[in-house]
């Protein structure tokens, strides 16, 4: 299954470059795929646009290891930075300035995929 991870901040799309490059240096089990969605290259341009916004292709159980990954991430970081981690039209929406415990988003997490 695909889950987009939405990035909020001032520069969205290099934190989301280095959140890409986080959860990839993780080896999650069960995560087969972290992408970084971009804007193709309009005419003029030097290359694509890349945009605020990940792509992990994942199978079920590693949501929770994701959740727990961007927790780390979150707690490493000093810039003001929210993360919203979609499903359907559920979602869990993680913010750097005091993040929840992780057993609280761990709950959270598993929310998004019951019907």
């Amino acid at each position: 299954m695909a889950l987009p991870l939405i990035v909020e901040c001032g520069d969205g799309a290099a934190q989301a470059t280095d959140l890409c490059s986080w959860l990839h240096d993780g080896r999650l089990a069960g995560v087969q795929k972290v992408s970084q969605q971009e804007e193709p290259a309009k005419s003029g341009e030097q290359g694509p646009l890349l945009l605020p916004l990940l792509t992990v292709i994942l199978a079920s159980p590693a949501v929770v290891a994701v959740v727990k990954s961007v927790h780390r991430y979150i707690q490493a970081r000093t810039p003001q930075t929210t993360i919203t981690l979609k499903q359907g039209s559920k979602s869990l929406t993680i913010v750097c300035v005091n993040p929840p415990p992780i057993a609280e988003l761990v709950e959270q997490a598993k929310t998004l995929f019951e019907e």
